[in-house]
């Protein structure tokens, strides 16, 4: 009944050709949640994925200390921001990534004069300062994340950032843009450094219509 509720609200269909849904839902306090639901036969059963956002703003300053960043880490991060250079933030579901995203791009929209184009299909970053976003406008409309970068690209951005890197096209035109001088930002599934970038030269592989040097990604 509840995710009957929960899809009715959205205006999302959910019936067995179509048993999964992902809603994002903001209360008057501004508290986001993410809702995860699939039906028969995509599952044995219904099942229920609630996921409760922050609240409150996290800065970069907040991951120093002990179990944090080192200070040289946290003032690396914002040298590299500064510089236009591009940040990969990998890790598994839950560990922060759009957190940390969130930290970074307050430091890159500091001193107002940066242009930071977002490319997200969720409003999941939080940048009131920032030039433009471009997201999914409606309920059950696909975001094409790879027109959404050419489209930035035609604004003069100082970054673009991509809220999730999950597809081949995408992550082409990501690499594009970044090669061409643009910083730029986004957050991928991935355990380590090493398999971060190894997940990058993948989608970018993928995307592709001919054969791509590891070379060409890592530059």
């Amino acid at each position: 009944l509840l995710v009957r509720k929960v899809a009715q609200a959205k205006r999302q269909e959910l019936t067995t050709n179509l048993p999964i849904m992902s809603a994002m839902h903001v209360l008057p306090d501004g508290t986001r949640w993410r809702f995860e639901a699939s039906i028969p036969p995509a599952s044995i059963a219904t099942t229920i994925t609630i996921r409760k956002y922050l609240k409150r703003d996290v800065w970069l300053a907040d991951y120093r200390g002990p179990g944090g960043m080192s200070h040289a880490q946290c003032e690396a991060l914002v040298e590299a921001m500064a510089e236009r250079r591009v940040v990969l933030i990998a890790g598994a579901t839950g560990d922060g990534k759009s957190t940390l995203t969130n930290a970074l791009l307050r430091e890159a929209g500091g001193d107002g004069r940066r242009r930071v184009l977002v490319a997200e299909a969720e409003p999941e970053l939080e940048r009131p300062h920032l030039l433009s976003t471009m997201r999914q406008v409606c309920e059950g409309t696909a975001f094409d994340t790879r027109a959404a970068i050419e489209h930035a690209m035609r604004s003069l951005p100082s970054m673009v950032v991509v809220g999730e890197l999950r597809t081949g096209p995408a992550a082409v035109e990501c690499v594009k843009a970044w090669r061409t001088g643009h910083g730029g930002m986004t957050t991928l599934h991935a355990p380590s450094v090493t398999e971060a970038m190894w997940r990058l030269y993948d989608l970018v592989q993928e995307g592709s219509t001919s054969s791509v040097e590891p070379a060409y990604v890592a530059r």
